[in-house]
């Protein structure tokens, strides 16, 4: 499992190649979680996204490991503009700023989830979807601005002949 580094360690490019070959005609919206690794499976799996969004936290090691990722993804000549980094567990008095981590890592962040901890363990422990559990909360409207960027409505027709 996912979990597992002896069995993550079996997950070879060929195999994520196999299931993305399967899985973009069905669905709209494929997401890997890749961890912290970078290996020729994640790679592959980045070379096929249209979107990469890096997650950080305004913590110092994420600030350390943040960079470390960008400089990585930059070094393997993914564009910037494909890029979209999401600020994770958001807190106003968190001890390094937005503005910090933004320099730090060489980008906007692009979307911020806030800190809710109850609501995102009961997710998990129900296994339902967060908006789908607490639908008025504050991190349902920031996933659903996430979800409204990514895939904006189309805009509507006037009416005449």
């Amino acid at each position: 499992g996912a979990g597992d580094p002896v069995k993550a360690s079996d997950v070879k490019a060929a195999h994520l190649e196999r299931i993305l070959d399967l899985a973009r005609p069905t669905y709209d919206v494929l997401v890997f979680d890749l961890g912290q690794a970078i290996n020729p499976a994640s790679i592959m799996v980045l070379d096929h996204s249209d979107t990469i969004h890096p997650v950080v936290q305004l913590t110092l090691p994420y600030l350390r490991a943040g960079r470390h990722l960008m400089e990585i993804l930059h070094s393997l000549g993914y564009p910037a503009d494909r890029m979209q980094v999401l600020l994770n567990q958001f807190e106003k008095q968190a001890a390094i700023t937005i503005r910090t981590m933004e320099d730090n890592l060489g980008a906007r962040i692009a979307h911020m989830i806030p800190i809710d901890a109850r609501t995102a363990r009961e997710a998990a422990n129900q296994g339902v979807p967060v908006p789908q559990l607490a639908p008025g909360s504050a991190m349902t409207r920031a996933l659903l601005q996430m979800v409204d960027a990514a895939f904006p409505a189309p805009a509507k027709k006037e009416g005449g002949l």
